[in-house]
């Protein structure tokens, strides 16, 4: 979707909940709960910002956002020479990130425009971005709504990269692409992004490989084989 990514994303799940339907009286009364809690959570959260301590920075250069461990550690070489470079790093997980406290006890001025469907995502990726002020963002996130709510925080203080997994699939979790770079494993990568029909955002693709495999690794030719077997756990 071109054009302004955040504002697209607002206005497609507004969309979305207009034109969702839900049958069955049990599964209608669980959605009418799950959406005014969060909507009577989201007012209760505006409401209480101007009484809320400020956020303690921690600044940073580079911000890693991992989806879970196994990001971080295949790909903890690229972050041991970024740091004995001089590079002041700070890694997250989701699981670390106490979403629901943060909108109740830390200021972080939130956009009340934003749904409540999608606002602790929001709350969430300001939170990280007004503490650890980074320079960069490197985020292994291509299936969630933060990206874009971290970018649109980054648009005036520094960029933000999408770092693979492993060669990505044509498949709707691969449909954001809202980040100031799109590191790409190769060719079939990009063909299979162009292929879905519905992309947020906007981004300059750089295919750099595999960020868990370093540049000084050698597998020595065998030449006795013409095959190789190949397993693969996350496409790596």
């Amino acid at each position: 979707m071109p054009g302004n990514a955040y504002h697209n994303l607002l206005n497609y799940h507004k969309y979305i909940n207009c034109h969702s339907k839900v049958s069955g009286v049990k599964a209608k009364f669980k959605y009418f709960i799950s959406k005014w809690s969060r909507l009577i959570l989201k007012y209760i959260s505006l409401a209480m910002q101007y009484f809320l301590p400020e956020i303690n920075p921690e600044p940073c250069d580079i911000l890693v956002m991992g989806t879970c461990d196994v990001d971080i550690n295949h790909s903890r070489e690229v972050w041991d020479i970024l740091a004995a470079k001089g590079y002041k790093l700070k890694k997250t997980l989701p699981q670390e990130i106490p979403t629901y406290k943060i909108a109740f006890t830390r200021r972080v001025s939130p956009d009340r425009q934003v749904p409540a469907e999608l606002f602790f995502h929001y709350i969430q990726a300001k939170y990280l971005v007004q503490k650890y002020s980074p320079k960069l963002v490197c985020l292994f996130y291509s299936n969630d709504v933060l990206p874009t709510f971290v970018r649109q925080e980054m648009r005036s203080t520094g960029k933000t990269i999408f770092i693979p997994h492993g060669p990505h699939p044509s498949m709707y979790l691969y449909t954001s692409i809202d980040f100031d770079y799109y590191f790409s494993f190769g060719d079939g990568s990009l063909d299979s992004l162009l292929s879905n029909k519905v992309r947020f955002g906007n981004t300059k693709v750089v295919k750099t490989g595999s960020p868990m495999i370093m540049p000084d690794y050698n597998l020595p030719v065998n030449r006795n084989t013409s095959n190789i077997l190949y397993f693969s756990s996350w496409w790596v």
